[in-house]
């Protein structure tokens, strides 16, 4: 059931069927109120707004992808073990909301 959740939900926030979702890492309390959610982002020198993915992991610490959310990417940074990818930690991971879609 968690590789299916974690296919789901990520599937979903790339496609923007939800707008994201809230979680924690598990006996790591640095990362105890993550949220990766869909974005629009006013690019001046660009003269529009950008769609992506931001992952917010702690005060301070957030990834941004222009476009679908990377899951090859390792912002998970947890001392003494070394970096992950968010399917990695996924074991570890407690859901505490999912954003549904603004209409």
């Amino acid at each position: 059931m968690e590789k299916e959740l974690y296919r789901k939900l990520v599937d979903d926030l790339n496609s923007h069927a939800i707008e994201g979702f809230r979680f924690r890492v598990k006996g790591y309390g640095h990362y105890r109120d993550c949220v990766l959610h869909y974005i629009y982002d006013e690019i001046p020198s660009l003269g529009k707004a950008k769609r992506g993915i931001e992952l917010y992991l702690a005060k301070g610490e957030y990834c941004l992808f222009y476009g679908p959310f990377k899951e090859n990417e390792k912002p998970f940074h947890i001392k003494g073990e070394g970096k992950f990818t968010l399917e990695q930690i996924w074991p570890r991971i407690e859901i505490l909301e999912i954003i549904p879609k603004e209409e």
